[in-house]
């Protein structure tokens, strides 16, 4: 059944990105966006301001992807993401432009209060001078290598490497092994042998091209300081949205005029006329001038196979993970025993069935906290196991690594088979290849492509929508 859900005809409280620039002409054209996630969304409301004519159409009965918050019991929790850097402007950007500056709550860092699993036992990441020179977690040989940062020759060209590989020739075997891997597959729930760093991380080789990222940090930091001197209004490092990343996405479809198809997946894109006929399952035809394909690399190459093989063919080398998470509401007194901590993350080494624990006591009613559990990197058959059978394993584990033996109040499940990409090396060159193999009216956005986070999506889904665009106006100038 196709339920069409349109947004309301009122304009956008807030203007586009162009906002004080003068409306540009309308471009007349039709343009398909294929994916209701927040890149697809994204792709949408870009289109809306530059006054084109779009349908977008979605698989499963509701928007927003990944991006899916439940409200439980006086508990607030993200199945999928949860907390947006800022020095990535375009979701914050996004959410002043449908008006939910308000919403944005300040978010401590995730490293703060961190922690990994090393040997069986939780240790701090020791972030602090003391804290670094006491900590158990690295021999003195670590620590001196780690400290010997700023002098290791810098490497200043773009060529990608692993994040393990670039771990260990800034800061040495060790803290890559013991910190950063466990710490960024945690984050990524990747491989830190595999994952890309031009993909997940190039801030760090950002930093380094200062000379050392103690110098690179240092220079962020005098920059910092420098634009609040100069007035410009500082923005917390990381926010998330006070009633759940939903609110963006429920924004977003409030307010977009197109047309919002939702339970509608494609058989089939031909070209036709210069431009695509796309198919439903249903039969029904939508005929468009130009296509943004705001879903993952597997479901793009499904849809592909007329209109290039080669494009297929490297979409399907991108691999994915299946992930999931398990939000849990406990009373405060069930932390009595556990490690005074805010997050722990955990190696793959360390063969645990969880990957990473984030104690989220700001998203639970009074004498409460929420605990998100992160599953599916180290034990993929997790994912496979009923409910209950999923939360006994779950509950286990907090038991043997934090001594929390209380059940939860409350308890929600989000699984998403296959739906995390891995950004191995030389992703971001694959993905080059895969443009090069498409028409210039296919335009690719979301995760699977130029970076996994929210903002990184928010940024793909606009820049496809201001690229077909501009291909549209000229071949309709021309023709």
């Amino acid at each position: 059944d196709m339920t069409q859900h349109t947004g309301n005809i009122s304009p956008p409280p807030s203007g586009p990105s162009n906002a004080g620039a003068p409306l540009r002409a309308s471009v007349a054209g039709h343009i398909l966006i294929l994916g209701g996630g927040i890149a697809g969304l994204s792709a949408a409301w870009e289109l809306e301001h530059l006054g084109l004519r779009y349908t977008l159409v979605e698989a499963a009965p509701r928007l927003g992807g990944m991006i899916q918050s439940a409200r439980f019991e006086g508990f607030v929790a993200e199945g999928g993401p949860e907390t947006f850097i800022t020095r990535k402007p375009e979701l914050w950007n996004l959410a002043q432009e449908v008006g939910l500056a308000a919403s944005l709550v300040p978010i401590r860092s995730e490293t703060s209060g961190a922690a990994v699993l090393h040997n069986g036992k939780v240790m701090r990441v020791p972030l602090s001078p003391l804290l670094f020179v006491t900590s158990p977690l690295l021999s003195w040989r670590g620590k001196l290598r780690m400290m010997a940062e700023p002098f290791i020759p810098a490497r200043t060209d773009d060529g990608d490497e692993t994040l393990a590989a670039f771990a260990r020739r800034r800061l040495g075997q060790e803290a890559s092994d013991r910190l950063i891997a466990p710490i960024l597959s945690g984050i990524y729930n990747s491989d830190a042998e595999r994952q890309s760093i031009m993909t997940t991380a190039s801030v760090m080789r950002d930093l380094e091209k200062h000379g050392s990222l103690i110098r690179g940090t240092l220079a962020t930091m005098r920059k910092r300081r420098a634009e609040q001197r100069a007035g410009v209004p500082a923005r917390p490092r990381s926010v998330s949205f006070a009633n759940g990343a939903q609110e963006l996405v429920d924004q977003l479809a409030q307010q977009l005029t197109g047309t919002l198809l939702l339970n509608t997946k494609l058989t089939k894109l031909t070209q036709h006329e210069g431009g695509y006929i796309a198919t439903t399952t249903a039969g029904d035809t939508i005929a468009v001038d130009a296509v943004i394909l705001a879903i993952p690399a597997s479901a793009a190459a499904a849809l592909l196979g007329d209109l290039s093989p080669t494009a297929v063919q490297l979409l399907n080398q991108i691999r994915f993970a299946s992930i999931g998470t398990v939000a849990l509401g406990f009373r405060r007194a069930a932390m009595r025993e556990a490690p005074p901590v805010s997050s722990l993350m955990i190696p793959r080494r360390a063969r645990r069935r969880i990957d990473a624990v984030l104690w989220r006591p700001d998203r639970a009613p009074a004498d409460h906290t929420l605990l998100r559990v992160f599953f599916g990197g180290g034990d993929p058959a997790l994912l496979d196991l009923d409910d209950a059978a999923l939360l006994t394993a779950v509950r286990d584990e907090l038991r043997d690594l934090l001594r929390i033996t209380d059940a939860p109040v409350a308890h929600r499940i989000f699984r998403w088979p296959h739906g995390f990409p891995q950004a191995d090396v030389g992703h971001l060159s694959l993905i080059d290849r895969i443009e090069a193999a498409l028409p210039p009216t296919i335009a690719l956005a979301g995760n699977s492509y130029r970076g996994i986070g929210v903002p990184d999506c928010v940024r793909q889904g606009r820049v496809a929508a201001q690229r077909v665009t501009a291909v549209v106006a000229t071949q309709a100038s021309a023709g």
